[in-house]
Parts: structure tokens; sequence; C-alpha cells
């Protein structure tokens, strides 16, 4: 298995993870669960092929704070979108 599959798994984790904690948090504001875990997925790959060049000197530890920022502040983002 090449680095960038092993990345985009870290990153798919980091995304589930993070919208399933989202969901936690925001108890019946969200978009439910699945909701939060395909947006925060979603968020955690953008923000990957954004800072990407980051990640290299980082390794593995930055993928998945990459994965969880992104994830985080796509959720932040939509929710404050929809008031």
């Amino acid at each position: 298995m090449s680095t960038f599959n092993i990345y985009l798994l870290i990153l798919a984790g980091t995304g589930v993870i993070a919208g399933w904690l989202a969901g936690l948090v925001t108890r019946g504001s969200g978009f439910g669960l699945l909701g939060n875990m395909l947006a925060a997925a979603a968020g955690a790959y953008v923000l990957f092929y954004i800072g990407s060049g980051l990640v290299d000197p980082l390794g593995v530890f930055g993928v998945a704070l990459l994965g969880l920022s992104g994830a985080f502040f796509t959720l932040w983002l939509i929710g404050r979108m929809r008031r």
C-alpha cells in the first residue's frame, strides 16, 4: 500500500471521528450523525489537498492534524452559513 493511500485512510478516519464528535456536541442542531461524518470527511480531504505541502515533513501526524482541522473548520463554516 502506498503512502498516499495510507494518508487517504487516515483522512477518512479523522473526518469520520470529527463528524461523530461534532454530532455529540451539537445535538439537534447539526446535520445528524451521517451528515456530520460526510461533511467532516469532505472537509478533511479538501484541506489535505490545499495544505499537502505542509504534510510531508510531519508525516502521519501532519495528515491527521490537517484532517481534523479541515473537518472541524468545514462543520463550523457550514453551521455558520445555516444560521
